[in-house]
Formats: C-alpha cells, sequence, structure tokens
C-alpha cells in the first residue's frame, strides 16, 4: 500500500528570467537578514561558493565536467542541509523545503538526495550566445551546464516520491529540464538558493 501525496507545486513562483546573474550573491538586504541565523547563513553561504564554482572553471573536458558535478552535489548538500541548521536555531518552529509550493525548491531538494542514494547526475555543456548590460557590449558565447539525465523514471525511485502525485512528478522534472536549460544548474540552483533565502527571511521574520 503505497498513496500519500501531499505537496502542492506552483510553477508560476519560478518565472523564466531574461537574463542570468553574474555575481553569484544574495540581494544584500536578505544577505543581512538571514545573518541573524548564523549557521543557517554559513550554509546558504557555502552553497553560493559551490554554485559559483560550477560554471567558473577553466575546460569542458572530462575532468572538468567530474570536478563542475561534485561542485552542483555539494551546492545541493548545504542548501538541503539547511533543514538540519534550522532545527538548533528555531527549535519550535523547523523547516522542510518540500512545505513550500516553489517547485524549485522541490526539484533541487530530491536531486541532491537522487544523488546521494540513487545515481550520478552527469553535467553536460551547452553553448550559448549572451551580452553583458552595458549598452555598447558586444555578443559573446559561453558554456552552460545542464543535466543530461533527469527522468521521472529516476525521480519515483525516490522515497520522497511518495508524495507526489505520478502527474507532479512528470509536471515538475519536465518542466525543470526545460526550466534550467535557459541558464544552466548553476543558476537555476542560485536561484533556489534566493527563493529559499528570501522565504526563510518572511517565515521567521528577520
Amino acid at each position: 500500500m503505497k498513496k500519500m501525496h501531499s505537496v502542492k507545486l506552483d510553477f508560476t513562483l519560478v518565472p523564466v528570467r531574461d537574463h542570468m546573474q553574474t555575481w553569484v550573491r544574495l540581494p544584500s538586504e536578505v544577505e543581512k537578514a538571514i545573518s541573524k541565523l548564523p549557521y543557517t547563513a554559513a550554509r546558504i553561504e557555502m552553497a553560493l561558493r559551490f554554485c559559483y564554482k560550477i560554471s567558473n572553471l577553466e575546460g569542458a573536458d572530462g575532468s572538468s565536467l567530474r570536478q563542475r558535478e561534485g561542485y552542483m552535489r555539494a551546492a545541493l548538500g548545504e542548501l538541503v542541509s539547511v533543514e538540519d541548521t534550522l532545527k538548533w536555531e528555531c527549535p519550535n518552529n523547523s523547516f522542510k523545503l518540500w512545505w513550500s509550493s516553489n517547485p524549485l525548491l522541490h526539484i533541487l531538494r530530491e536531486l541532491r538526495n537522487l544523488n546521494v542514494h540513487l545515481k550520478h547526475s552527469e553535467l553536460a555543456p551547452q553553448e550559448i550566445t549572451v551580452r553583458l548590460g552595458a549598452p555598447d557590449s558586444k555578443d559573446f558565447s559561453i558554456n552552460i551546464y545542464n543535466l543530461s539525465d533527469l527522468t521521472p523514471e529516476a525521480f519515483s525511485k525516490l522515497n520522497n516520491a511518495i508524495r507526489y502525485t505520478p502527474e507532479q512528478i512528470s509536471a515538475l522534472v519536465n518542466w525543470f529540464n526545460e526550466f534550467h536549460k535557459h541558464w544552466g544548474i548553476g543558476d537555476a540552483i542560485h536561484q533556489g538558493i534566493t527563493a529559499l533565502s528570501i522565504l526563510l527571511v518572511d517565515r521567521y521574520n528577520l
């Protein structure tokens, strides 16, 4: 007997941006507010540092890809570990990422679990053309890095898949596979870290 299905997902909470962030950090007011939870702030800081490394290594060969994949796993691990630091810092008011209706927090949480328990997610480079925000800037090419093997079938093998209907799993995975390929997995994780930080500032009145 296997039935639970308790989550709500609101895909309108994560619109596709028309740009990627050059600096991988939180908005200054959010960074200042979250510092009131120092252990949580430390995990968020390290998640951002690892996130930055995903896109900012030289080369796209096999060794570089393995390093990027390692930084991705590290960023996801630090992000999800915020659930633990909140138990210490807010013992009477803890928080789980899946309590949010933001689909990005759901998929990043389970992507961490997927890489810890079931598989090694691989990244593949994709060349895109970008332009800096300055009026006289010219087009140039960069590589972004995308997941190449995230499927509803893999997600369904997770213990936490019981929280989702089959339709939600397909919608969540298919949405993320489209969403993160606009600017790469590093940018998607950065957006998730920022969304979580803003949510925590509101939740805890920081």
